[in-house]
């Protein structure tokens, strides 16, 4: 049987002579022993070590930091009951000038012994590495001169003028350590031919992948995930928050791209296997679904001049929830857009009663036709996918389910007469912007048929804004009795042919679909012809 490699990464010297008095113990484990803290094992890491090693082995922070450097499996030594029994006895007749720093697995196991023999020693649990130099400080203030925890508490209370005592592992731990190790490496060794059929499948994936242990410890990564370093880094920044709150599915945006990462366990209840996968957003949406953009419309844009509107807006601006009222293209989606955070979809309501069980952590919702929905189904998806979302709700008209939230009231654009001219301007420099075109202005009388919403007009200045090689856009030969059309017979074949499809335009409302299909052309070809 081929022996397993283990490089032990020691954090204190004294751990190391306890690795070397028990190895000969372990005939199938071939062992190489450095004793280094956090940082010093950082170099430790090359490729020609990481090459050699089968399972690394080391303690706390250490063993955490070897994690992030490399796809090895890493056995962590632990701090066992024993351990912190004899520390809480070392310490014991010092206890009122001796304070135990420690992160919060340690901390409570601490405070479950001390109160298990009816001893009194201050505790002090640390999040993160950033909060054990303040708490060193608070201890100091208090009157403490001793300082236990790890490797780092330690280093810190030495800085500070304080005794810093390392919690250390006894050899029930580090024996512990090596047991796992030698049952990992014969579960390796046994493996392995099917491990190396297991590589050629999952490595070569076209998937954006990787396993993680039941710990979030990282040990295999997808040829695909790998090669992408910014999406990698993603991926593994969320896979133990995904896995510690029992969360499914998390949108973000990762490189300029927004994706979905989505875990499940392929291993046990006791032994479990994550496997994450990497998607784009759009491939992980429920039916009915889509990414919400809005193209060319502006929340200042769609405000205007109109004050109440404005105090509408600027009232709803950072609320959970937000319900607009108002007609399908005034403007609602522009508003909602500047409402939500950055990453948000759009479904209907009655989509969203098919997905009870979607999770869109991570993501917003712009909902519409709220009002194709009864006030049990809305409470339904209150309960559900709506419990933790911000979201912003549009109807067209109000809803009594709806009036304990937020409110903005967007009035049609036929009731914002004085505005108009702003708008025609607003949307004028887009469209320039958008086509590469410097229209100064437009001529003629703003007829009331293209201001039926702000969607509409903004389809019918953008088409003019193209059809133009003019400085002004011309709304005088805009309107003419339908069906029927004005040629030049003096114009060539494709002046006239641009006439004929700017009428059709005008006639369908500017709408580019249904000019397409009227003229059978695809839009594509629409634009072109009109360039």
């Amino acid at each position: 049987m081929r022996k397993i490699h283990v490089t032990i990464i020691a954090p204190y010297e004294g751990l190391a002579e306890t690795f070397k008095r028990i190895q000969n113990e372990f005939e199938h484990l071939d062992m190489t022993i450095h004793i280094a803290d956090l940082q010093q094992s950082l170099p430790l890491l090359t490729t020609e070590v990481q090459a050699q090693t089968d399972i690394f082995i080391s303690r706390g922070g250490t063993a955490k930091v070897i994690r992030t450097r490399t796809e090895k499996p890493v056995v962590e030594v632990p701090i066992s009951g024993f351990d912190i029994l004899r520390m809480i006895l070392l310490i014991q007749a010092e206890r009122e000038q001796t304070e135990i720093i420690a992160f919060e697995n340690i901390s409570l196991s601490f405070t479950k012994v001390t109160e298990l023999i009816e001893t009194d020693i201050p505790i002090t649990a640390v999040m993160k590495e950033e909060e054990v130099e303040p708490a060193i400080i608070a201890a100091k203030a208090a009157g403490r001169k001793m300082i236990v925890g790890d490797a780092i508490t330690t280093s810190l209370a030495n800085k500070h003028g304080l005794e810093g005592i390392l919690i250390t592992s006894g050899e029930e731990s580090v024996r512990t350590a090596l047991e796992q190790a030698d049952l990992l490496g014969r579960k390796m060794n046994d493996s392995k031919q099917q491990h190396q059929y297991f590589r050629s499948a999952f490595f070569q994936s076209d998937q954006f992948q990787l396993l993680a242990d039941g710990t979030g410890h990282v040990f295999a990564i997808s040829d695909k995930l790998q090669e992408n370093e910014t999406l990698l880094k993603a991926a593994t920044s969320q896979l133990h928050s995904l896995i510690q709150n029992k969360t499914h599915a998390f949108f973000t945006e990762a490189g300029g791209n927004n994706v979905c990462f989505a875990v499940k366990n392929i291993g046990t209840e006791k032994a479990p296997t994550w496997l994450l996968t990497a998607t784009a957003l759009h491939q992980s949406l429920p039916k009915g679904a889509t990414v919400f953009e809005v193209p060319h419309l502006s929340v200042p844009l769609v405000l205007g001049a109109n004050d109440s509107l404005s105090r509408d807006y600027e009232a709803a601006t950072g609320k959970h929830s937000v319900v607009l009222i108002g007609k399908n293209g005034s403007g609602e989606q522009a508003l909602a857009k500047g409402l939500l955070p950055k990453l948000a979809i759009t479904c209907r309501a009655k989509d969203l009663l098919n997905v009870p069980d979607f999770e869109a952590n991570g993501l917003s919702l712009f909902i519409t036709h709220a009002e194709e929905l009864s006030t049990t189904q809305w409470r339904q998806l209150e309960g559900t996918v709506l419990k933790t979302v911000p979201y912003v709700v549009h109807s067209e008209k109000p809803l009594s389910f709806l009036n304990d939230m937020p409110t903005v009231w967007i009035p049609p654009l036929c009731e914002r007469k004085s505005e108009w001219p702003g708008f025609i301007r607003r949307l004028i420099a887009e469209a320039n912007q958008l086509y590469g075109k410097q229209i100064i202005g437009y001529r003629g009388s703003i007829h009331p048929a293209i201001m039926g919403n702000l969607n509409w007009l903004k389809e019918f200045i953008f088409a003019k804004v193209v059809a133009t090689s003019q400085p002004y856009i011309d709304f005088s030969d805009s309107w003419s009795e339908k069906g029927f059309a004005r040629i030049d017979l003096e114009q060539t074949l494709e002046e006239m042919e641009k006439t004929l499809i700017k009428h059709v335009l005008e006639e369908e409302g500017y709408n580019q679909s249904k000019t397409a299909e009227r003229l059978q052309i695809n839009r594509t070809t629409l634009w072109r012809k009109l360039k």
